[in-house]
Parts: C-alpha cells; structure tokens; sequence
C-alpha cells in the first residue's frame, strides 16, 4: 500500500505560484551578477528587485515564464510544470500535435491544422526548449504552438519569447536532420484546412 499525505496533495494542488530558492540564484550566489532574466520576461511585473529578487503574490498568475527562463532554477514550483504534460503528449502518439494555452482551451473545441490539441495549463511562452524538441520528435508530422490569443492576453504579448523559442527548437532539430517540424498558429495565412480538434488535458496523461 502506497502511503500518501493528503496535506502535501492539497498544497500542490492549491499552489499555482512559484517559490524563490534564493540560495539557487546566480544574484545571490556571485554578488557581482546582475542576471535579470526573471525580472525582464514576467509579464506582469510580479517579481520585484529589493536586496534580493521577490515575488509579488497580488501580481503573480502562475504562468511558470519565470520558472522557463531560469538557467539555475531559483524559481520552482511544487511539482514539475512539465511532468505530467511530457506525459501526456508522449502516451497520445500523434502524428501531428497543437499545444494550447489554457485561454484557448477553455472552449468546447478548437479548430486546428492537426486531430489532436493539448491544453498546457500554463502560458506557451513557459514551455522548455528541450519539451518542444521532445514533442516535436514524438510526433511523425508538425508541431503546432497555438498563439492565436496572445495579442489580447491579460499577461501582454509573450509571444516574442514562444517566438524565439519555436526558433531555437527548429535549430536543433535542424542541426540533427530533422526538418523544421515546429510551427506557430500566428504563420497561417487562411483558416482553410482547420477541423475541430478534441482538447486532451495536459495534466491528465
């Protein structure tokens, strides 16, 4: 029988904000590095720059860009934000995919160029590089990132970062033969070839 601390359960599952590790942060650890690359991605300014680096819980929506674009992990939350969607994208094997934010996902449906959409749970901008690369070689065909709301999001436009990351993913994937197998939703021209898609829940693999 598998012991299981309901309190542990109810936390992580009540908890959508990260927590600071300061002991982890390059500011804190060489006193002369001034890396602000927190600071510079939140989309809504939720950390602030005092002695050390600090989150404003009124502002912070839990979108996990922070968590993303730390090279150290100073920023984490109580479980992995990617485990569970790894998981998911990995137990479909589609042959084409689309990842969904969850404003997008919050419709019944979504029209799509691919089947299958997955809702993320969390802002596209906060997908890891190595995530992308790993559903992009998981699925036979295309990997789509659906930005389509990001011009009107609440947390401003992200996507220059879901940009720059689709980017550095078709590099990669580039660089050991493999076509450029990720797309954003943004470079179609035309609605023509969409159908409805089932949404499957990325934490539900």
């Amino acid at each position: 029988m598998v012991e299981v601390d309901l309190f542990d359960l109810l936390e992580q599952g009540l908890t959508s904000q990260p927590s600071f590790h300061r002991e982890r942060c390059l500011r804190y650890r060489y006193h002369l590095n001034r890396c602000e690359l927190c600071l510079t991605s939140c989309p809504v300014g939720a950390i602030r720059e005092g002695f050390y680096l600090e989150l404003d819980a009124e502002k912070c929506t839990g979108c996990g860009i922070c968590w993303q674009v730390c090279p150290t992990e100073a920023w984490a939350f109580p479980r992995s934000p990617e485990k569970t969607l790894r998981q998911t994208i990995l137990s479909l094997k589609a042959p084409g995919l689309e990842l969904v934010c969850h404003r997008v996902a919050s419709r019944a449906e979504v029209l799509s160029p691919v089947p299958i959409a997955v809702n993320t749970k969390r802002c596209l901008a906060s997908l890891s590089l190595a995530l992308i690369v790993e559903a992009a070689t998981a699925s036979p065909e295309e990997l789509w990132l659906n930005d389509e709301l990001c011009p009107q999001c609440p947390l401003g436009s992200t996507q220059g970062l879901i940009l720059e990351q689709v980017r550095r993913a078709n590099l990669i994937l580039k660089a050991f033969g493999r076509k450029e197998a990720v797309r954003l939703r943004s470079s179609l021209t035309s609605g023509e070839g969409l159908l409805p898609a089932r949404i499957h829940q990325g934490d539900e693999p």
